[in-house]
């Protein structure tokens, strides 16, 4: 754990005697520049819970902790303070240390003035996705989802990912936090009667793109609504996740009531994003396959919170007329766009790249969905560098026409006598980068990498299938299920390739002082 050098906790790690005591030493940053030892006190009756842990949130123990500074001894602030050191870090109901929803493992290794560099961008990408449950009990096993996760938000770059049918208890959140607690924090709400094995939902925060201030968990429904506001600089925002009730036939009762519970115990700060997977439809004729209405008790309690908020659909007001669905019943190809994201019309006025897609982890049933926010308070960025693609610096054609116009360039340097303001080293060397990048453009269309080539080939196939008025819809329903998981299949493929080439840098930088060592 690591704040800013205003004040906060930097540079702590966890030490653990002979005598099985753990003890957290590292130094607390204070407004005037000084450092602080923090040693726990009495601490072998008392070790610091830091990591996974089998006992229960009710029966744990709590260290007792002071702050000792030369001579003088005073009592640190109580854990579940919402303030350490005059800086706010968290309120509400997450605890600062002992929550099992906030990182526990803390790294001695995290720069806090490079982090703060690097997050909090002009513009965030926000996602939901239904993951069908935990997977393996192990978070260091293949079969484990959250392996998976972790790779999904670093490839494509998402900031906060809203997440459903999670089965999380407690000491998992905490587990998963303690393991991925360099570039994930967890927030979740687990199932109370069942939270293994049934529900759960949770907001991930990517602290490579995003680190807010202070973090505010509001649980609504245990288990399938959780609301969270995040403060960073001068603005704040307010997210509910939420995972409703399953409909069966032209019973919607249980929907619409879970609806009418979230707009009657809504906090006086209301969200203006809501994501997740609804279990319904507003619009069934064109958000099923085959097409049909959901019950209209649900659809209309639906529609009353979507008034109390002031939200709309993105997706849809963004394409009002295409069709593109979340949710695929393999054994009989019905489609459904399920997972949605809500927002105020100031969010969706900025907001761009709307997207559903597939994500290549193993056992789902449901697509991603995906949005792009800009930061209000964020200063004007323009289109920023190209550079040249690394599968276009690795092609062979493209390395012979670099070597054959640099030993051109340099011929042409070597040969020249006078120089004049048409011929000089840097007209030469400018005239030299000029024809590489011209190169570089063409050969990146011509080279794109075959796999990603047959992706995009797929995705529009599956558009096209979909939206075509002319093929039957039971032969419409064969066509996109086979192409959709065609598709999920490709995109397996790809994240596995992604995961053997990290494996592989890290086995030749991992151990080597480079910069991707210290990253």
């Amino acid at each position: 754990m690591s704040l800013s050098a205003s004040g906060g906790f930097s540079g702590l790690a966890v030490h653990q005697g002979y005598d099985g005591s753990r003890e957290i030493r590292g130094s607390v940053v204070n407004p005037g520049n000084s450092r602080e030892s923090l040693v726990p006190e009495e601490r072998s009756a008392q070790p610091a819970n830091v990591g996974p842990t089998t006992q229960s949130p009710q029966t744990r123990t709590q260290p007792t902790l002071q702050i000792r500074r030369g001579a003088q001894t005073r009592a640190a602030p109580p854990a579940n303070s919402s303030t350490q050191n005059g800086r706010n870090i968290i309120q509400g109901d997450i605890p600062c240390a002992q929550d099992p929803g906030v990182i526990t493992n803390i790294s001695p290794l995290t720069d806090p003035q490079r982090l703060r560099q690097r997050n909090n961008g002009a513009a965030l990408r926000l996602a939901t996705l239904n993951i069908r449950g935990f997977g393996n009990p192990s978070v260091f096993h293949q079969d484990n989802k959250w392996q998976h996760i972790r790779r999904l938000i670093s490839t494509r770059k998402i900031a906060i990912l809203a997440l459903q049918e999670t089965h999380l208890s407690t000491e998992r959140i905490e587990t998963i936090n303690c393991h991925f607690g360099k570039s994930l924090i967890v927030i979740g709400s687990p199932d109370p009667e069942n939270p293994t094995g049934k529900s759960g939902v949770a907001i991930v925060l990517n602290t490579e793109l995003f680190r807010p201030e202070r973090i505010k968990k509001n649980v609504i429904v245990p288990g399938r609504a959780l609301m969270v506001q995040l403060d960073h600089g001068p603005s704040s925002m307010n997210i509910l996740a939420i995972y409703a009730p399953n409909v069966s036939g032209s019973d919607g009762a249980e929907n619409a009531e879970f609806w009418r519970i979230i707009k009657d115990h809504l906090p006086s700060t209301k969200p203006e994003i809501m994501l997740g997977d609804c279990n319904i439809t507003e619009a069934g004729m064109i958000d099923r396959l085959p097409a049909h209405d959901d019950p209209e008790e649900a659809c209309v309690a639906l529609d009353e919170l979507k008034q109390r908020l002031q939200i709309r659909d993105g997706w849809r007001t963004t394409f009002p007329n295409e069709k593109r669905f979340t949710y695929l019943q393999s054994a009989t190809g019905s489609q459904s766009r399920l997972d949605r994201i809500y927002a105020t019309d100031k969010i969706i006025e900025t907001a761009r790249e709307w997207e559903i897609g597939t994500t290549g982890i193993p056992n789902l049933d449901h697509c991603i969905a995906s949005v792009q926010i800009t930061n209000e308070h964020a200063p004007w960025l323009g289109r920023g560098r190209w550079r040249i693609p690394d599968y276009v610096v690795e092609d062979k054609d493209f390395l012979t026409f670099a070597q054959e116009q640099g030993e051109l360039a340099q011929k042409e340097l070597e040969e020249t006598q006078t120089r004049t303001s048409h011929q000089n080293p840097q007209r030469i060397w400018h005239q030299y980068k000029q024809k590489l990048i011209q190169k570089a453009r063409a050969r990146a269309h011509q080279i794109i990498p075959g796999l990603q080539r047959k992706i995009n080939a797929t995705e529009l196939d599956l558009s096209r299938t979909l939206n075509d008025p002319l093929i039957p819809e039971k032969q419409k329903m064969e066509n996109a299920r086979t192409i959709q998981i065609k598709l999920a299949e490709l995109e397996k493929t790809r994240m596995n390739k992604i995961q053997k080439e990290g494996k592989t840098k890290f086995r030749l930088e991992g151990e080597t002082p480079t910069r991707y060592w210290s990253q």
